[in-house]
């Protein structure tokens, strides 16, 4: 608590710039993930019970549920990225950014930095699958 107080009282809450746009790009982004996820596996595979998937399916799943997560919360964390990056002297509002983002460079900018993205998918993609497939192993052996 005391780093806390300490980094409010050196830095203002500028610490905290950005953080209603992280919370747009977490909102959908959880959504997203587990949305496609769940379509994925009752539309694909046809399960009735998504619990109940492969090893493999509960990859592809993962692995699909990430990749659109990631595409479609891009532009919001590039918003997000530029409100933490500028200065407190010269911070701007989302909505500013984002209009001089579609003036000055276009919409391809919205997805800057979405590779570096695409190629950590894995990682995301195999903690989930890991995650859901120990939710159904405790699940089958404690009887929940």
């Amino acid at each position: 608590i005391n780093a806390e107080y300490m980094g409010i009282k050196s830095e203002g809450f500028g610490l905290y710039r950005g953080a209603n746009w992280t919370l747009a790009r977490n909102i959908p982004g959880s959504f997203t993930l587990f949305g496609v996820n769940a379509f994925v596996k009752k539309e694909l595979f046809g399960l009735s019970d998504p619990g109940k998937g492969t090893v493999f399916q509960n990859i592809v799943a993962s692995f699909s549920g990430a990749m659109a997560s990631i595409l479609f919360v891009s532009p919001l964390d590039v918003i997000k990225t530029r409100i933490q990056s500028l200065p407190s002297s010269s911070a701007q509002s989302g909505s500013q950014i984002l209009v001089s983002m579609v003036r000055d460079e276009g919409l391809s900018s919205f997805f800057k930095g979405v590779m570096p993205k695409i190629i950590m998918i894995p990682r995301l993609a195999y903690s989930f699958a890991v995650a859901q497939i120990l939710i159904s192993y405790f699940e089958n052996r404690l009887s929940f």
